[in-house]
């Protein structure tokens, strides 16, 4: 998904538009002030997206991570052996640790809705605009059926 909205970022980034000449219709210089202002919202929709992915990512990276230990070289020295005894005598860490991870998962799982919402509404408003910049789209059979 975020390789999608990415082409869509360098498709509109390559190809703006530069105003029409002065001389065209009113309905067309609407049709291109529609189109901008098309543009200008798919292009904050596709960033917006792009941030909220990156996010889940890097959550859903550090609900990966392990654990950390202490290793066993450490483990002969006083302060370090005083906070093991106090990590395994303690429900303070394990608790904290819950707590930790509880907001994590709920970071988690509330910034992937974002992005379920997020990449509908930008394929919804590409669609949208690419329709709207192509022109009316005819029927299959080339004549309406109305």
């Amino acid at each position: 998904m975020l390789g999608f909205t990415v082409n869509v970022m360098f498709f509109l980034l390559g190809n703006r538009e530069k105003e029409t000449a002065e001389g065209t219709s009113i309905e067309a210089k609407l049709r291109s002030k529609l189109l901008r202002d098309l543009y200008h919202e798919l292009f904050y929709n596709v960033s917006y997206f792009n941030l909220i992915a990156v996010a889940s990512i890097i959550v859903a990276t550090g609900l990966l991570l392990p654990t950390p230990e202490v290793p066993g070289f450490l483990r002969g020295l006083q302060p370090v052996e005083i906070y093991v005894h106090w990590l395994g005598t303690s429900k303070v860490p394990t608790v904290v640790s819950v707590v930790v991870r509880g907001c994590a998962m709920f970071a988690f799982y509330a910034i992937s809705i974002e992005v379920v919402f997020s990449i509908a509404r930008v394929i919804g408003r590409t669609s949208f605009y690419f329709e709207r910049k192509m022109g009316e789209v005819r029927s299959l059979g080339g004549e309406d059926q109305g």
